[in-house]
């Protein structure tokens, strides 16, 4: 019976329409023979790219090369597959669309895929690498009008000393007067070179009419005001010089022209350098962006956030803002606070810390967090956040607060009044990490209160996971205990508190394998602090500990014994109470 199953599906595939086979190919060909159009698309390698945005990234494989200087172009793992048939293979490599990715390493295969192209709009991903032989390229993009007949041109000029930024400054010498079937256009090139490339001209922008998609990664534009792009629907602008970059106003202008934008990503560099950018106009001209649904706005200190409080956006956009070198005088936490409230229509922030902002009456439009992270990085940049969560349980990005600091400012000590900022008090699962364990501040994360002043903005809590504790373990596992009773208090009366983090079910703890040294004793307040919460009706549900050494094995069958909790998961065993 198999066997007659399995002839009678062979046949219904062999019969499929052309027409159907061919969409097939195409879906299994993925993106690499798809322009770089929608709002989670990044046009260039991130492998080479310095900045993304926080959001989901959907970069191509084709634009990845190998040492050699080869592309990686579509996974033919799953379309050969499709080629042994005869018939597919006849159908598929006789439409022309298959041949309009043209692969510029070689000029004999390039133009061999380009006669068998026809006049099928191109695709055109290219890496101008060192050490490569870039005339052929050169050639085709200038001399014979190879814009002209580009759907996609993606150029990412090799960072590393070549000829690579030369031969791109050859090409850039005389931009085509048009490019009419051009929808997505993506330049990107190395910052801090002596020589500069002439500006993206007007002129070839405005005869883009079909462009949707501009990203251009230190690479200044002619004029920001003379630009109507009525069909752009993705604008990246990213420098890390002083020379490419421009003014909140030209921005402000630029902006006002793109009435279609769904993705908004502006990096200003991260060095202080122009007074302009961070002006503090009495009234900030606004331009209203009704379609977006992604903003990504970044540079030094109040830069981000003064452009931030130019734009009126809808209230679902998932929204960066990532703000460097901040100085304690540009207080940006009031800052901050007053974008949101304004942005959002959220209430002013009450006086009192201790104040719980569970209530959705402080939050206004501001999206309700089912998750918040903080990642710390190198002691000087922090950055939270916050998680909404779909019908499916799945989570999606939706804020994301990034903050460098100088200056006796450590990031620690703000992170607790960023999160009362965004309201994250509904969040149900929290994690705090970092890129190494020397990033937690034994000055700051040794106050118990910095720890109490996050379980107070964050009172839903759920589930918390922290990695890298290292020697801030003791005041964290002593800030989860509930409070004595009134009468083991010593000295004055004092008002009772509640138990920090009233709803926590579970507790994991990454430690990356510390000497023992240093554990045990972290471990001894832990078992203490979980003691006193069953004590008192708080009893976890689950404790996971992660990369813990193996010399606390007995502390946790001690707690096992004393069913301190529910279940403990020791390096990926159960230990169950």
């Amino acid at each position: 019976m198999a066997p007659t199953t399995s002839r009678m599906s062979s046949a219904s595939i062999a019969f499929l329409p052309d027409d159907l086979l061919y969409e097939t190919f195409l879906q299994c060909a993925g993106a690499c023979l798809q322009p770089h159009i929608g709002p989670d698309v990044w046009p260039f390698n991130r492998a080479v790219e310095s900045f993304t945005p926080f959001w989901r990234i959907n970069d191509h494989l084709c634009s990845r090369y190998t040492s050699p200087g080869r592309p990686k172009c579509w996974d033919w793992t799953a379309t050969r597959l499709m080629l042994v048939c005869k018939r597919w293979s006849a159908l598929i490599l006789d439409r022309r669309v298959l041949w309009s990715r043209p692969l510029f390493l070689e000029e004999r295969s390039a133009q061999w895929t380009l006669s068998r192209s026809g006049n099928v709009p191109l695709i055109v991903r290219h890496a101008l690498l060192g050490l490569a032989d870039n005339s052929w390229f050169l050639n085709f993009m200038g001399q014979e009008r190879g814009f002209s007949r580009c759907r996609e041109v993606v150029i990412d000029v090799d960072r590393r000393i070549g000829g690579a930024y030369d031969d791109f400054l050859w090409l850039a010498q005389g931009w085509p007067s048009a490019a009419p079937l051009l929808e997505v256009l993506a330049l990107g090139i190395p910052s801090g070179r002596p020589r500069r490339p002439n500006p993206l001209s007007t002129a070839f922008l405005q005869s883009a009419t079909r462009l949707r998609t501009l990203a251009l990664v230190n690479f200044p534009l002619e004029s920001w005001s003379s630009v109507h792009l009525k069909n752009l629907t993705t604008f990246i602008f990213r420098s890390e010089g002083r020379f490419e970059y421009t003014t909140v106003r030209d921005i402000i202008r630029f902006l006002r022209n793109t009435p279609q934008l769904q993705t908004l990503v502006l990096g200003a560099p991260k060095s202080h350098f122009i007074e302009e950018l961070t002006p503090v106009p009495c009234i900030r001209p606004v331009v209203a962006l009704n379609c977006l649904s992604r903003l990504s706005l970044s540079g030094p200190r109040m830069h981000a956030l003064d452009l931030f409080q130019h734009i009126s956006l809808p209230p679902n956009v998932v929204l960066e803002l990532r703000m460097y070198r901040c100085h304690p005088t540009d207080n940006v936490l009031y800052h901050l606070e007053e974008a949101i409230q304004e942005r959002y229509h959220a209430a002013p922030l009450p006086l009192d810390p201790q104040t719980d902002l569970g209530d959705a009456d402080h939050r206004g439009s501001l999206p309700t967090f089912d998750r918040v992270s903080v990642h710390f990085y190198r002691n000087v940049e922090v950055t939270i956040t916050g998680f909404t969560a779909a019908a499916d349980g799945t989570l999606h990005p939706a804020i994301s607060i990034v903050l460098g600091v100088e200056g006796v400012q450590r990031p620690a000590s703000l992170v607790a009044q960023v999160l009362r900022v965004l309201r994250s008090g509904s969040a149900a699962s929290f994690a705090l990490s970092s890129s190494r364990r020397e990033d937690f501040d034994d000055a700051v994360f040794a106050d118990e209160a910095l720890w109490h002043g996050l379980w107070r903005a964050l009172p839903a809590l759920k589930i918390l996971e922290i990695v890298n504790p290292e020697t801030s373990l003791e005041p964290f596992m002593r800030s989860l205990m509930p409070p004595l009773p009134p009468s083991l208090r010593a000295g004055a009366l004092e008002e009772e508190e509640g138990c920090p983090l009233p709803a926590l079910e579970e507790l994991h703890v990454c430690d990356s394998y510390s000497e023992a040294s240093a554990v045990l004793p972290g471990f001894a307040c832990l078992r203490q602090a979980l003691k006193a919460r069953a004590e008192s009706g708080r009893r976890l549900r689950l404790l996971e500990l992660r990369n813990w050494t193996a010399q606390v094995i007995w502390s946790v069958e001690e707690m096992r014994s004393e069913r301190t909790v529910d279940e403990v998961v020791f390096n990926g065993f159960f230990v169950r109470g």
